[in-house]
C-alpha cells in the first residue's frame, strides 16, 4: 500500500501544504477567467470562418490575418514587459500585469456599450486578437510566479497538482458559458459582445491578484524576489538567440504550437460544416471543454506526478510529436465531428496533464532573468508565432483537411526538437 501510494501520490513536506493550496487556488481563478471566454475565442473564429477580406485588392484569410496581428502585438508587448519587469520587484509582477489586463477589459465592456453595429464587429476582431494575447500571458504570469518558489525537482512532484486547479478553474469557467450560450446567447455574439463573461473574468483577475499576494507574504519567499529584477528590454530575445536551454525549448513550442493551429484550424472547418448556428457551436465547444477538463483533472491529480518522475523530460517531450501524427492521419481518414472530439481529448489531456506541467519545471532550472523573461517569451510569443505559421500554412493551402498527412513530416521533427530540448537541460 505505501509502495503504491508513494509511486502515485507525492510526497509533500508540511511546509509546503499552505503554498501549494494558495498555488493552487491561485490557479483555479487565473483558468476560470480565461476559459470562461475560450468558448467564444473560438465561436468568433467560426463567425469570422474562411470567407477571405479584401484588403487593398487582395484575398486575405481573416483567421490567418488576426493570427499575424497577434503575434505582432505579442511581441511588442513582450517588449514592454521585459522592460517593465526589469525595474519592478519579482513580487509585484502579478499586480501590475493583471491590473493592466483588468483596465483592457473594462476598455472592451465600454466599446461594446457605446459603439454601434459595425463598431462592434471591429470590436469582435480586437478582442479576438486579444483574446489570444491575453490567453497566454495570464497563464505565463502565473507560471513566472510559481517557477520563483519551486525548484525542477519541487515541480515533478506538485505541478501537477497545482494543474489540477487550473482545470478545476477551466471547469467552472466553461459551466457558466454553457449557461450564457443556452440560456442568454443572442444570435451573434459579436453583435452583443460577452459583457457578462467579461465582467466575471475581471472578478476572477481580481480574486487572483489577492491570492498571489498571500502566498508572496506566507510562503518562503526568497530575498531576490524583494528585489528589482534588473537586465534589460532585450534580455529575453539575446537568450532566444544564444542560450541553447532557451533556444532549443523555444524552437520545441514554436513548432508545436504550428501543428496545433494547424490540427484547430482543420477541426474548425469540421465543426463549421457540422452546424451553422452559432450558440449551438459555442455550446458544444462549452461542452466539450466539459468533458475534456474532468478527465485532465483526473490525470493531473493521479498520474502526472508519477509520469513526468518515471519517464521524465525526454520521453514527454518525444511522444508530442506522435501524438500530433495520430491526430493528422486521424483527420485524414475521418473528418467527422466525432473525430475532432477524440483528438481534442487526447491532445488536451498530455498538453495539460503532462506537456506543460513538465515544460515549467524545464524552466524552474533556468537563471531568474530567463525565467522571468525568456520563459513569457517563448510561452507567450515564439507560442504565438507558432499559430502565425500554421495559421498561414493553412491560408496557404498547404497543409489542409484533405491533406492532412502532409503534416506528418512536421511532427517528426517535433519530436526530434524535443529530443534535443530534453538533452539540454539538468533536468532528465
Amino acid at each position: 500500500m505505501n509502495t503504491i501510494s508513494e509511486r502515485f501520490f507525492p510526497s509533500i513536506r508540511k511546509e509546503e501544504y499552505l503554498p501549494l493550496l494558495k498555488a493552487f487556488g491561485f490557479f483555479f481563478f487565473v483558468l476560470a477567467s480565461w476559459y470562461v471566454l475560450r468558448p467564444i475565442r473560438n465561436e468568433l473564429a467560426v463567425e469570422f470562418g474562411y470567407e477571405n477580406l479584401i484588403i487593398l485588392g487582395f484575398s486575405v484569410n481573416p483567421i490567418a490575418l488576426l493570427l499575424t496581428i497577434g503575434a505582432l502585438v505579442m511581441l511588442v508587448l513582450n517588449a514592454i514587459y521585459s522592460y517593465f519587469i526589469s525595474k519592478i520587484e519579482g513580487s509585484k509582477v502579478v499586480l501590475y500585469c493583471y491590473s493592466f489586463f483588468i483596465v483592457n477589459f473594462v476598455l472592451f465592456l465600454s466599446a461594446w456599450t457605446l459603439l454601434e453595429d459595425q463598431g462592434r464587429v471591429w470590436t469582435a476582431y480586437i478582442f479576438y486578437v486579444w483574446l489570444n494575447v491575453y490567453s497566454l500571458f495570464v497563464v505565463s504570469i502565473f507560471w513566472v510566479t510559481l517557477i520563483n518558489f519551486f525548484s525542477s525537482n519541487d515541480g515533478k512532484r506538485l505541478f501537477g497538482i497545482i494543474s489540477a486547479g487550473g482545470s478545476l478553474g477551466a471547469f467552472f469557467g466553461t459551466s457558466v458559458t454553457q449557461y450564457f450560450a443556452l440560456e442568454i446567447c443572442g444570435p451573434d455574439i459579436s453583435d452583443s459582445g460577452p459583457g457578462f463573461l467579461i465582467i466575471f473574468s475581471i472578478v476572477c483577475l481580481l480574486i487572483s491578484i489577492f491570492l498571489s499576494r498571500d502566498l508572496y507574504s506566507n510562503a518562503k519567499v526568497v530575498v531576490d524576489e524583494k528585489k528589482a529584477i534588473g537586465g534589460s528590454a532585450t534580455d529575453s530575445i539575446k537568450s532566444l538567440v544564444s542560450v541553447p536551454e532557451v533556444r532549443n525549448i523555444g524552437l520545441y513550442v514554436l513548432l508545436f504550437t504550428t501543428l496545433a493551429t494547424i490540427a484547430w484550424m482543420m477541426s474548425l472547418d469540421i465543426v463549421r460544416n457540422w452546424s451553422s448556428d452559432p450558440c449551438e457551436r459555442t455550446s458544444y465547444f462549452s461542452l466539450v471543454e466539459q468533458i475534456v477538463i474532468p478527465l485532465t483533472l483526473i490525470m493531473q491529480l493521479l498520474f502526472s506526478s508519477y509520469i513526468m518522475r518515471r519517464f521524465g523530460t525526454l520521453v514527454i517531450f518525444v511522444f508530442y510529436g506522435f501524438l500530433f501524427a495520430f491526430a493528422f492521419s486521424f483527420y485524414y481518414l475521418y473528418p467527422i465531428i466525432t473525430a475532432v472530439f477524440i483528438v481534442t481529448v487526447l491532445q488536451r489531456l498530455f498538453e495539460y496533464g503532462l506537456n506543460k506541467p513538465t515544460r515549467e519545471a524545464y524552466y524552474a532550472d533556468l537563471n531568474q532573468n530567463d525565467r522571468y523573461k525568456s520563459s513569457v517569451l517563448v510561452d507567450t510569443f515564439v507560442s504565438r508565432t507558432g499559430d502565425l505559421t500554421g495559421g498561414w500554412i493553412v491560408g496557404f493551402g498547404l497543409i489542409t483537411l484533405s491533406i492532412s498527412w502532409a503534416a506528418l513530416p512536421l511532427a517528426l521533427l517535433l519530436s526530434m526538437t524535443g529530443y534535443k530540448a530534453a538533452k539540454s537541460i539538468k533536468i532528465k
